[in-house]
């Protein structure tokens, strides 16, 4: 007796433990990404305005739920113990089928439609609302179950059809894997009357269409399918839909088991055990496949972005394989900036061309680039592009992003916007997460000397331009010069000015930067990388060099690096051979050998 009682609740627990341990290794980015795309706010017109509509529930929780996945661990143990108690109530609830048979080992079975719907989170298109209402769902049948165990078949079907009514509109199209499920649940149950049941069924078809044509809800797509809880814009493959199939399956699969209950007790746990283990593997399988996917990694170097983890940036960058990606090196070379080293170690890693520093292209559409771009622009000190990234991006997230909201802060009290900076700060304080931060920025508001005497708010608002102009044109140059116009001691500006033109290679452009700033306090020394740039342009021309930082060491290696390569070309042999031991991270061996 005490194993019937207690073996259910071990498997449990150790599945648990488990699964935190799978979703927090593989998907923990995930977790903080989703945390990202909303703003959970304690406001009662708020409240109003984005939960009181369809599936408004398992939205509320959901979100409420996530606003907590900023901290390590939490999204992964909140999923895990919402899968556990989900499972046991699966088990407990369809236990009451055949009390009599061995229930205790129909356990393993229970597992399933939640180990599917936690693979579902993998994908991050699909929303943790649809977790959320998967979970309602399941409460829904176990309310079910206990509240109808000696009712008539009128209140059978009253109740059935007023939970199913119910969890439609709270928690969307789960209801119809739910209403299916009482009835085989009734029909299994040998209950007088049971095909009535269908009439839940038929009710929830029935509010479906007559939402449809109402306009509550916009197709038969949204209203009957689990697309309800993905990207609008996306269809969800067919596997994220298994879980509803395999959790409506489990009463006949019980009545199976119930057919074979005169089994030995001893083939019964070989059976169960065969399925756990089978449990066990296919949890492994499925919460792992997610583990190396690029859309993961850049969750993961967004994630370093938005919470200053320089280090582990350039760590990703040692893990990765393929680095021909112009993402990656965005998120590298920023990394590089915030640690001082952009041209120190430039060449370090896998440049291309000068969109490695900052991407082009249709990549700037894409919300998450957008982000990335906004803290590079307000890093660099393009503080119109950084606040017009950052509002695109809070913009074009249902329902918000609170990394953005707090950059929009900032650039508004840099411009000395504060009665906008004083609504953004009014809605972060609503939170719970971010309420203190923004407590702390009130003291900037109306206070010009606040913030120029803040050490970053000041230095951002030096980096303003002396006169209005159109930024982000399609020369970068054009930014950034005017950028140190207005603040030359903006060492980041200079490096990734600098960086930019090495990338370009573009000699007029060179020799027009170093002949305006030099020995100016943009470039009062030349940096060596820089050095080996004017050598390539002006080899015939070496006292232009000299006149203008070049120092006689660079001019020698250069010469080294020249007869080098003519020895390996007269050899027939490849001249990278010959100059990768020494001269990989010099500008020449960019130059000669990386085209664009």
């Amino acid at each position: 007796m005490k194993i019937k009682v207690f073996l259910p609740v071990v498997l449990i627990v150790f599945m648990v433990i488990l699964w935190v341990y799978l979703l927090n290794a593989n998907q923990e980015f995930f977790f903080y990404y989703r945390e990202q795309q909303q703003l959970f706010i304690y406001d009662y017109s708020s409240f109003c305005d984005r939960y009181f509509s369809f599936g408004g529930l398992s939205l509320l929780l959901s979100q409420f739920l996530v606003q907590f996945f900023c901290l390590h661990w939490t999204g992964p143990i909140i999923t895990a113990v919402l899968g556990g108690i989900t499972t046991w109530l699966i088990w407990h609830s369809l236990y009451r089928l055949y009390p009599e048979t061995r229930g205790v080992y129909f356990v393993p079975f229970c597992f399933m439609p939640v180990i599917l719907q936690l693979n579902a989170l993998s994908d991050f298109y699909y929303n943790y609302d649809g977790f959320v209402a998967f979970v309602l769902m399941i409460v829904s049948f176990a309310l079910y179950t206990w509240i109808t165990e000696q009712r008539t078949v009128l209140w059978r079907v009253i109740i059935g059809s007023l939970f199913s009514l119910i969890l439609y509109f709270l928690a969307g199209p789960v209801a119809i894997p739910f209403s299916v499920s009482i009835l085989f649940y009734d029909l299994l149950m040998k209950r007088k009357s049971a095909f009535w049941q269908i009439i839940s069924v038929g009710l929830i078809l029935i509010t479906g269409f007559l939402c449809i044509h109402l306009g509550i809800i916009v197709n038969t797509r949204f209203a009957f399918t689990n697309d309800f809880y993905y990207e609008p814009l996306l269809k969800p493959r067919f596997g994220l839909l298994m879980s509803w199939i395999a959790f409506v399956i489990l009463p006949p699969v019980l009545w199976i088991t119930h057919l074979l209950r005169k089994l030995r007790t001893a083939t019964w746990i070989i059976i169960s055990s065969l399925l756990l283990i089978f449990d066990v593997g296919y949890s492994v399988y499925l919460l792992s496949s997610s583990k190396d996917s690029k859309f993961n990694v850049f969750f993961r170097l967004q994630r370093d972005v938005v919470i200053g983890n320089w280090n582990d940036i350039l760590g990703e960058y040692d893990a990765i394989q393929d680095r021909r990606n112009y993402l990656l090196m965005n998120y590298v070379n920023l990394a590089l900036s915030y640690k001082g080293k952009l041209i120190e170690n430039l060449f370090s890693y896998h440049q291309q061309d000068p969109f490695s520093l900052i991407v082009g292209g249709n990549a700037r559409r894409v919300p998450e680039v957008i982000t990335l771009l906004s803290y590079i622009y307000y890093k660099i000190g393009n503080i119109s592009a950084a606040q017009d990234k950052a509002f695109d991006s809070f913009a074009c997230g249902h329902y918000g992003n609170p990394s953005m909201l707090k950059m929009l802060i900032k650039t508004n009290l840099i411009y000395r916007n504060y009665a906008v900076a004083e609504k953004y700060i009014f809605i972060l304080e609503k939170t719970w997460y971010y309420r203190k931060w923004a407590i702390k920025q009130r003291c900037f508001l109306y206070n010009d000397k606040a913030v120029a005497h803040d050490r970053e708010l000041g230095s951002k608002q030096r980096d303003l331009p002396r006169n209005d102009h159109f930024t982000m044109k399609d020369d970068p140059y054009e930014d950034l010069k005017d950028i140190l116009q207005a603040n030359s001691y903006n060492k980041v500006a200079c490096n990734y000015t600098i960086a930019y033109l090495l990338l370009l290679k573009n000699k007029n452009q060179i020799d027009d930067f170093v002949q305006r700033y030099y020995r100016t306090p943009v470039l009062y020394h030349v940096p060596e990388l820089f050095q080996q740039a004017l050598v390539a342009f002006h080899e015939n021309d070496l006292s232009f060099c000299l006149q203008h930082g070049v120092t006689k060491n660079t001019i020698r290696q250069y010469q080294i690096f020249k007869s080098l390569y003519i020895e390996a070309r007269n050899a027939g042999q490849d001249p990278r051979s010959l100059l990768d031991a020494d001269f990989s991270r010099s500008y020449w061996y960019y130059f000669l050998f990386n085209t664009f």
